[in-house]
């Protein structure tokens, strides 16, 4: 139901697919706008005998440490014998049947395999992920000697913020990633996300340039928004209204629509989803005057003041996007990572994460 009007878009990214890899791929847009169901019809509709797809969705994961991330990735297979990798991997075509086998059987996608010996072993020193980048290399490499082209894919990259290894470990594992792609054309490697500061942060540390490219999925248009509408059997006499408090924010959409489809009234509904929403705006104030929030700039903690994150709302009052060169970077890193705006790198503007959101801070009264 998520997936609706954007074949031009999966068209491209298979195409970007078939193609040798040559750069990381960035996926990115506010939040549900439907990336993930975007990236998931993608890589379902990729030919499974001449591709491996190996999705990582980190949504409802704890992570909290370098182990976490093991036990996500790998899938330890306690059935084979000894610890010599290259035999292990000598038929790659019996190690990935009996991981599409186990795949199915827990309802999962597909992890990479290792034997439990090669696992204590090579990860008996705990966060030195260069020891699992080189056991996955070595394994993409026979899947490509097999005929088949890996396709990692990370879901909510952010998630990984903050993990420590030798150093932040998403730096090393994006590095890791020019190597799979750029350097040796192994493997396509696709990370999606809506925190755009992140995916900055990751960019430049990383030094990316050149070697990454960005594909948004954005909020439909009004145009699209009135078909998908028409689609779910909203009443076409409410389209204007839903559009002025919904827009094109797919996942306000659909919760509008169950409440219809339940039999609840749409201008009712609408005005509770505001409501909702202007409850959540007043929280964030409220908790940030009594426990002024603290942002880390580059290794300095800078603390903010209610009149800070207030100044920069107020600016959404009368407009519907701001330069990002005229926002304060810390204020900025707070209301994002609070699902309040939203920085789109390409243009580098910021906006509100939503119609909703912005015809909320609309209505509040900020005092400045």
């Amino acid at each position: 139901m998520e997936f609706f009007d954007r074949e031009k878009e999966l068209v491209y990214m298979q195409r970007i697919l078939s193609q040798e890899p040559r750069n990381i791929i960035f996926i990115y847009g506010p939040i549900n706008s439907g990336k993930t169901a975007f990236i998931t019809r993608v890589l379902d509709q990729m030919e499974s005998r001449k591709y491996a797809v190996f999705y990582f969705n980190l949504r409802g994961y704890q992570i909290s440490r370098y182990d976490d991330i093991l036990d996500i990735f790998f899938e330890i297979d306690d059935e084979a014998e000894g610890h010599d990798i290259k035999s292990y991997l000598s038929n790659i075509t019996d190690v990935m049947a009996k991981l599409a086998e186990n795949a199915l059987f827990y309802a999962t996608g597909l992890k990479i395999p290792v034997p439990k010996a090669v696992f204590d072993s090579i990860f008996k020193e705990k966060e030195k992920p260069r020891d699992a980048f080189n056991y996955i290399e070595v394994f993409f490499k026979k899947l490509v000697e097999s005929g088949l082209r890996p396709i990692i894919a990370i879901d909510e990259l952010q998630r990984m913020k903050g993990i420590k290894t030798n150093g932040e470990f998403i730096d090393d594992l994006f590095n890791f990633f020019v190597r799979l792609t750029k350097e040796t054309h192994l493997s396509h490697a696709v990370a999606i996300s809506s925190d755009c500061l992140f995916i900055e942060h990751v960019y430049g540390v990383s030094r990316l340039e050149g070697r990454a490219r960005y594909f948004k999925i954005d909020d439909f248009d009004r145009h699209t928004a009135f078909r998908f509408y028409r689609f779910l059997g909203f009443p076409e006499d409410k389209f204007e209204l839903i559009w002025d408090y919904l827009g094109g924010k797919i996942g306000d959409i659909l919760a509008l629509e169950q409440d219809f489809k339940a039999g609840f009234d749409i201008e009712e509904q609408l005005r509770i989803m505001l409501r909702d929403e202007q409850n959540r705006l007043k929280k964030v104030l409220k908790v940030a005057k009594v426990v002024p929030p603290a942002v880390v700039i580059r290794g300095e903690k800078k603390e903010l003041s209610l009149r800070d994150i207030q100044a920069l709302l107020v600016r959404f009052k009368e407009r519907d996007e701001v330069d990002v060169d005229d926002v304060d970077e810390a204020t900025l890193r707070f209301l994002v990572s609070e699902n309040i705006l939203f920085f789109d790198p390409l243009p580098g503007i910021v906006r509100p994460q939503s119609r909703l959101v912005h015809k909320a801070i609309k209505t509040l009264e900020l005092r400045l």
